[in-house]
């Protein structure tokens, strides 16, 4: 009876432990670091946005230039590749940046304990822009065939209405 008792206790503690929800292990100061390099990367990720419009204006500027002179060719060929490479470089940072950006959110999430919620969030997203091309691309398909379908009937009638106004 003895051995019963036991096991009845261990079982109903580990059922009881096993729904009891811990709070969050995590420290507000980690929390608040973590939301700082947040938006010190928001910050990065617009001043490098600005500067990679004005490194694309300035590449078009020259591109588009009608100067048809030595220096003309000359000026435009210089400038226009060093803002082309200069553009290439704020694309390729801002894409780490952004790359950065979702690492930073996803610790976030996962200290707030939301990341799974957003992460099916997201699947559901994909999901359902998935079906809806599907679904698009199936009444396209569905018109061209019933196209197909009334192009003799269509036929017929441009042939007999061809037919009555040649002989009046």
């Amino acid at each position: 009876m003895n051995i019963q008792k036991r096991f009845w206790k261990q079982w109903t503690l580990k059922k009881q432990s096993s729904i009891i929800i811990k709070p969050t292990l995590v420290d507000n100061t980690y929390f608040e670091k973590l939301k700082e390099e947040l938006n010190s990367i928001d910050n990065k990720i617009a001043d490098i946005s600005r500067e990679l419009i004005n490194s694309q204006v300035i590449s078009w500027r020259y591109n588009l230039s009608t100067s048809k002179g030595l220096f003309g060719n000359i000026q435009r060929k210089l400038y226009g590749t060093a803002a082309q490479e200069s553009a290439n470089w704020h694309k390729d940072r801002l894409l780490l940046l952004h790359k950065e950006r979702r690492l930073i959110q996803k610790k976030i999430e996962k200290a707030n304990g939301t990341f799974w919620i957003n992460q099916i969030r997201q699947w559901l997203k994909i999901f359902t822009l998935i079906i809806i091309t599907i679904f698009c691309l199936w009444i396209i398909l569905m018109g061209l065939i019933t196209a197909l379908y009334l192009l003799p009937i269509c036929g017929l009638i441009f042939l007999t209405y061809w037919l009555f106004t040649k002989n009046t």
